[in-house]
């Protein structure tokens, strides 16, 4: 047996620029797998109004799902005593009984806290950050 010894040599640039694109897709695919975690996309349906007035019907809305802050004004998509999900804009907060939600588009009433009370944190879904018209 040999010892081998160091030889000095440097790695080549194909091997440092081999190296850095599987560090790029390490990080891409470690990127795609938090958002994918994180975030979610609805739709709303179609053939009915939006309760908000900021949405519209059809609109595709990016969901954060691990949000646990709700200010006021945020839309909240929470699910409801009847275990459906809903959306409506946080009207109030308060840490130990949740946050009181209403909708704001008189021409499309929806369900929030007049029917089902103030909304508890392990009702919440999500807080819509933004929609696309399609």
């Amino acid at each position: 047996m040999h010892d081998m010894e160091p030889t000095g040599r440097r790695p080549s640039a194909r091997t440092i620029q081999r190296n850095l694109r599987r560090l790029s897709w390490l990080c891409a695919g470690a990127a795609l797998l938090y958002l994918f975690t994180r975030y979610e996309f609805l739709r709303l349906p179609s053939e009915n109004c939006s309760p908000i007035a900021l949405y519209r019907a059809g609109e595709t809305l990016l969901v954060d799902t691990r949000c646990r802050e709700y200010p006021v004004d945020s839309a909240l998509v929470f699910r409801g005593t009847d275990g459906r999900r809903y959306i409506a804009r946080v009207t109030a907060s308060e840490a130990e009984r949740g946050v009181w939600v209403e909708s704001d588009n008189v021409d499309c009433p929806g369900k929030g806290s007049d029917e089902f009370g103030w909304i508890p944190p392990e009702s919440w879904h999500g807080r819509i950050l933004f929609a696309w018209p399609w």
